[in-house]
Formats: C-alpha cells, structure tokens, sequence
C-alpha cells in the first residue's frame, strides 16, 4: 500500500475496504499522506476517533527519553 501510494492516488475501496468503516479509512488515508507536514503523527493517530472507539478509551500517551509507551490499562486511560 505505501509503494504505490508513493505514485498513484489511494483508492479504499472495492473488496475488503467495502467492509471496512468510514473512520477507519480516515485514519488509513490520514497515515498515506504524502507531505509530512499534514501527515498525522503517531500520537495524534492514537488519539484518533477510530482508535478510541474501537478500544473504547483513549490510550494514555507516556513520553521519555528512552523510548514511548502505550498504556492499554483502561483504568490508566480514565486518569
């Protein structure tokens, strides 16, 4: 998908993106996009109205020095 993103316009749909949701395609084409100035970051990807509905929360974003973490914990999230 990102080879040919690089050179011809993404197209979600037909076949399995038929049955695939309308946020979810957003999200999809959102991370395709070719100028790294509009393209979402990685946090604003987990902060996406896809991803929280289909983890029913909103991950809790832990940043360091070292390294980023990702808390599934809902309870974390609820914080």
């Amino acid at each position: 998908v990102m080879l040919a993103s690089s050179s011809a316009p993404v197209v979600l749909s037909g076949g399995v993106w038929d049955e695939i949701s309308r946020p979810a395609k957003d999200m999809v084409m959102a991370m395709l996009d070719r100028n790294p100035h509009t393209r979402i970051r990685a946090d604003d990807a987990l902060r996406h109205q896809w991803i929280q509905r289909t983890l029913g929360f909103q991950p809790k974003l832990t940043f360091s020095e070292s390294d980023m973490s990702v808390s599934t914990d809902s309870a974390d999230a609820n914080q």
